[in-house]
């Protein structure tokens, strides 16, 4: 999202006791791959192949 959008979710978390927020605002495509993900080379490889998709 954008960064005032970004300002909005930091105002909330810290309005709400501090939760942990992490905010990814701007880029194309952003992803998240979980540390228990089945096959992190077949994540890399769809990671890289994604980012030229539409």
């Amino acid at each position: 999202g954008s960064t005032e959008v970004g300002r909005h979710f930091l105002r909330y978390s810290a309005d709400s006791n501090l939760k942990e927020v992490l905010l990814e605002c701007g880029g194309k495509s952003p992803v998240i791959v979980m540390a228990d993900a089945d096959d992190l080379d077949a994540a890399a490889s769809g990671i890289c192949e994604g980012i030229f998709w539409n």
